[in-house]
């Protein structure tokens, strides 16, 4: 295109700008208080200081079924809605009486983060389910690839050093939490 803009659907794209220059055709129904916006503003992705924060599901019978991390960039209204709408045969990751729980601070240095992922996988109520599975209730990888790697090592030495001041289960009892039921009641909200 000679303007060097992209169109897609209803509105105009500029890679150099990495935002749409015409205005959201739904206006602010979408939930984003931008008329321009795009999902979520695509220069705010990168994480400059590798900051992370774990997270675990847990389902009605208070089984952790999946352990996460998520970007310091994410709340846990953002992750809620990604599991939300992550759908396998088994149905979605999160849903109906399911909650998750934030287990570890904003800005929790990557190395900690990994291993804490680690570590929630290793105990979980549910076994890895497999790359190729059609099921999402559960995690389909390791966190970490190669445990007994040197760098698999330094991520499981820096998690067993934060779990020794606040292990895995306290942190999960004092975390902070969201049942399915609370994030949904905040996106109809949200919505109007």
């Amino acid at each position: 295109c000679e303007t060097g803009l992209a169109y897609n659907r209803f509105r105009y794209y500029s890679p150099k700008m990495g935002m749409y220059v015409s205005q959201d055709p739904i206006g602010l129904a979408g939930g984003i208080l931008n008329l321009y916006g795009y999902v979520s503003d695509t220069n705010l992705i990168i994480d400059l200081y590798g900051l992370d924060w774990n997270y675990v599901l847990i389902n009605s019978k208070g089984e952790v079924y999946y352990s996460g991390r998520a970007s310091d960039n994410a709340n846990i209204n953002d992750v809620a809605r990604r599991h939300a709408g992550t759908k396998g045969t088994d149905g979605p990751r999160f849903g109906e009486g399911d909650t998750i729980v934030q287990i570890t601070k904003k800005g929790t240095d990557r190395l900690i983060v990994r291993g804490i992922e680690q570590v929630g996988i290793d105990n979980s109520s549910v076994s890895l389910l497999g790359y190729r599975s059609d099921n999402v209730r559960g995690n389909k990888i390791n966190g970490i690839r190669d445990k007994n790697s040197e760098k698999g090592k330094l991520y499981m030495r820096s998690a067993e050093k934060k779990l020794k001041k606040m292990s895995l289960s306290d942190r999960i009892a004092n975390g902070e939490r969201k049942t399915f039921e609370e994030y949904r009641a905040t996106k109809k909200n949200s919505y109007g």
